[in-house]
């Protein structure tokens, strides 16, 4: 944890800033928090508070290295909403393969399906 933790997770409500996981629910759950830079360090992001939020660990795995076309001229809260977008993009993503692994043997069908 950076000098930046702790501003970084009251900016955030204690919640990532992606999906809203309360990040003080347990203590697994806060060991998971990480600080992640919206605009990378790799791609000229600066490693300072305002380039830093606070994200559970599955969100800033699939957001990786991320970032929307035009990101560094976005400001803070439309760069955070374009990311929270393609992360829950990917998100559900994933979760359709793990279902697909779920009812592997299983078939699907819309609850709303007339289908029989």
């Amino acid at each position: 944890m950076s000098q930046y933790f702790s501003a970084a997770m009251t900016a955030c409500d204690n919640r990532c800033v992606y999906c809203g996981k309360d990040m003080l629910i347990d203590f697994e759950t806060f060991m998971t928090g990480e600080e992640d830079h919206l605009i990378p360090r790799s791609r000229g992001g600066l490693d300072d508070a305002t380039n830093i939020v606070i994200a559970c660990s599955l969100c800033n795995r699939l957001k990786a290295g991320w970032v929307p076309p035009n990101g560094e001229s976005m400001d803070r809260k439309e760069l955070v909403n374009a990311i929270r977008e393609e992360i829950l993009r990917r998100r559900l993503k994933h979760m359709q393969i793990y279902f697909g692994w779920v009812f592997k043997n299983q078939e699907l069908r819309p609850l709303w399906s007339n289908e029989e």
